[in-house]
């Protein structure tokens, strides 16, 4: 999947950049529409991800897959604009590839990344709230 996200970054650069860059007016909410599609597309991350480490309780999952794709994201945004290395596409492809095996491989079964937090939604918008 990271491999397909980044192909998508390379060959659609101002589609892709049109997705990162357009912020909502101050005091605009989220539409729900747009957290449903946001929460069906984390869905393709969250069920293998539940695969590999199924005792992964349902915050947890859903929180560590949107870390996973933070970290994809911030690897294929800095390595196309060549800021940290200038690194052509399949060593790009290959790091992310070692990051996210890494990520996987090192996750204890009993991992839980929100023992004192859960993900919930506030206000329309996406955040870490004390529960």
């Amino acid at each position: 999947m990271a491999d397909a996200y980044l192909a998508y970054a390379a060959e659609n650069r101002v589609r892709w950049d049109a997705l990162f860059s357009h912020r909502l007016p101050a005091g605009i909410a989220t539409p729900r529409w747009f957290e449903d599609a946001l929460d069906a597309a984390f869905s393709h991350i969250e069920t293998p991800l539940g695969a590999f480490r199924p005792a992964l309780g349902e915050s947890a999952k859903r929180l560590l897959a949107r870390s996973i794709f933070a970290a994809v994201h911030g690897m294929v945004a800095l390595g196309l604009d060549k800021r940290l290395a200038p690194v052509d596409l399949p060593v790009l492809r290959a790091q992310i590839r070692l990051v996210v095996t890494a990520i996987i491989n090192g996750l204890p079964n009993d991992h839980d990344p929100t023992p004192h937090k859960r993900m919930t939604t506030d206000a329309g918008t996406r955040r870490a709230r004390k529960t």
